[in-house]
């Protein structure tokens, strides 16, 4: 399972991280890893959904004040 979740990047604006865990341990299979960052906007509400053992990590990055686009990226089974 891929777990995500919006973090405060080193450039001061959030970026988008995630995580490998296994359902039947205890602790996770890997490090960290970001997966989305943006110089000059936030990353916002991360989503991921699972398809086999690839997952589709989608978020939202406002661009103006009443304008939100909609990223994503495919992660393969591999990726970390």
């Amino acid at each position: 399972m891929l777990v995500v979740w919006e973090e405060l990047g080193e450039m001061g604006l959030t970026v988008i991280k995630g995580r490998r865990i296994q359902a039947a341990s205890a602790g996770t299979d890997g490090e960290e890893f970001l997966l989305a960052g943006s110089s000059d906007h936030d990353l916002r509400n991360p989503s991921v959904n699972q398809s086999g053992d690839s997952s589709f990590v989608a978020w939202e990055k406002p661009v103006e004040a009443r304008r939100v686009d909609v990223e994503g990226r495919l992660i393969p089974a591999a990726a970390s």
